[in-house]
């Protein structure tokens, strides 16, 4: 555990249902708890700048404009996972609440996944379902996130995932769900930390059987019509998560190339 205060601090930009929960325990392990921003939603706007100063570590649910509250020297890194992959585990995993826990915590979400099938539940125009369905990763990525009341995003979608691009590419590191390992081995290193020797996959459905807050659901059949609403939300997310794969490749070509 590190006692000394980093160079700079440590961001964690965590989109929901990207395997984010292991990242996080991972990196808390590595400083002391004084050191944490305890802020986990998307409220760095509450913070004042000495109590921003105080920590090495911000690891939460955020977005671009918040996360620009943060020093400049800050290192930003997140995880992206396969866009229709991320939408059925949020859904699986607000389902998986049960339906007791729901309401005396007034969960919105679970909620929701309880009341609705699947297919119903990706076509719902309830806004807190659309704020974490809809093209999520583009839209948390190029500043405040926001859907419109027609699922228009702040700029036109070419646009947007433009920018969506340029922010990944600027990040200090980023990985994939489905390559949580390598990401992890890669960049420890990088901050200083002595990585893991294996990585222990948290707040998954193996979890669930030791949850009693938590159930084990059945999973519906995917249908054409429910195929055809994941590609919709999914559009411009699975456009970034591409982009983002071949953007791993290259850097991981041009490395084997530098120590060769």
């Amino acid at each position: 555990m590190f006692r000394t205060r980093l160079s700079a601090p440590v961001v964690f930009f965590h989109i929901p249902k990207t395997g984010g929960v292991t990242v996080h325990s991972l990196l808390r392990k590595k400083l002391p708890a004084r050191r944490i921003c305890p802020e986990r939603f998307n409220r760095l706007q509450r913070l004042s700048p000495t109590q921003i100063e105080q920590y090495d570590l911000f690891s939460g649910h955020y977005d671009a404009a918040s996360i620009s509250r943060l020093p400049s020297n800050s290192r930003v890194i997140s995880v992206l996972r396969e866009p229709r992959a991320r939408i059925l585990s949020l859904y699986y995993h607000w389902k998986s609440h049960r339906p007791e826990i729901a309401e005396q915590n007034n969960l919105a979400g679970p909620r929701l996944a309880h009341r609705y099938g699947l297919l119903e539940f990706l076509r719902c125009p309830e806004p807190v379902i659309a704020f974490n369905i809809d093209n999520v990763q583009v839209r948390s990525m190029i500043g405040r996130i926001w859907v419109g009341r027609n699922r228009q995003f702040r700029v036109d979608e070419q646009v947007a995932l433009h920018q969506a691009k340029e922010y990944l590419e600027s990040l200090f590191d980023f990985g994939i769900t489905e390559d949580l390992d390598s990401f992890v081995a890669r960049l420890f290193p990088r901050l200083g930390f002595r990585p893991p020797k294996q990585v222990p996959y948290r707040n998954s459905h193996r979890e669930f059987k030791r949850d009693k807050t938590m159930q084990v659901v059945k999973r519906e059949p995917i249908t054409d019509e429910i195929e055809a609403e994941l590609d919709r939300l999914t559009h411009w997310d699975r456009e970034l998560y591409n982009f983002a794969r071949d953007l791993l490749a290259e850097r991981e070509a041009a490395a084997k190339r530098r120590s060769a």
